[in-house]
């Protein structure tokens, strides 16, 4: 890298997703380099790629985030038992850094968990497990404090995992929708609050769940939004 002639680099564009790109390393290298980049900067982009270190901001700020436990494949099968019995069922287990919903399951009983804690640390080490939201799904775009218009998010599959975003022609995303003005200030005001939680700047995309009671539910702030159809 020191051999890349940067003088010339008006702004860096990051496009990157995934460890590196998201985590704030490259933030970190191109702050090094004295480059500028867009997006969030590196304490915002390690906050937000952690779930755990994300929902911890979250709740320090009263943004509405489902109960979660942190978890390590180190962890004994007892241990994890008892902890996602104390959620209930369901429940959704993730990697604690990852994205495009790699590795996630949802757990609908004891014996499902051993076959989700594997695909969830093939991928990392440490894990979350978090309280199951039924509902709806939405994304909320936003360009610093400029909320772009809301998508509500369709899917066949049981929730949008990696082939409803990438793989299935069947995904909707609705523009148009029959929510309330007071459940759509509601959303925005939860995803505007995690922004806020996260010291995030630039283009970011903000994951909600909306429940049966209309109440939103913020799974994540993604600070380098996928670049997708």
């Amino acid at each position: 890298m020191s051999r890349h002639d940067w003088a010339g680099i008006y702004v860096e564009f990051i496009a990157l997703h995934g460890r590196c790109g998201e985590d704030g390393q490259v933030q970190r290298i191109l702050e090094y380099l004295e480059v500028p980049y867009t997006g969030s900067g590196v304490q915002a982009s390690r906050l937000a790629y952690s779930k755990s270190a994300s929902k911890e901001r979250f709740l320090q700020h009263h943004v509405p985030t489902a109960p979660y436990v942190l978890i390590h494949e180190s962890d004994s099968a007892a241990r994890i038992l008892h902890h996602a019995s104390s959620l209930g069922f369901p429940l959704v287990v993730k990697p604690d850094t990852q994205g495009s919903s790699l590795g996630v399951s949802i757990v609908r009983s004891p014996d499902e968990l051993s076959a989700a804690l594997t695909r969830c640390f093939h991928l990392d080490a440490f894990g979350i497990l978090e309280s199951c939201i039924v509902g709806e799904e939405w994304t909320v775009g936003l360009v610093d404090e400029d909320v772009l218009p809301l998508i509500q998010i369709e899917t066949n599959r049981a929730f949008f995992d990696y082939q409803a975003k990438y793989k299935d022609d069947q995904t909707v995303y609705r523009f148009d929708f029959e929510a309330t003005p007071e459940v759509i200030d509601k959303i925005t005001r939860s995803a505007l609050d995690a922004c806020v939680a996260i010291e995030t700047k630039g283009l970011v995309r903000v994951d909600v769940m909306l429940d049966k009671f209309q109440r939103p539910w913020v799974l994540e702030v993604n600070t380098v939004p996928g670049l997708t159809d």
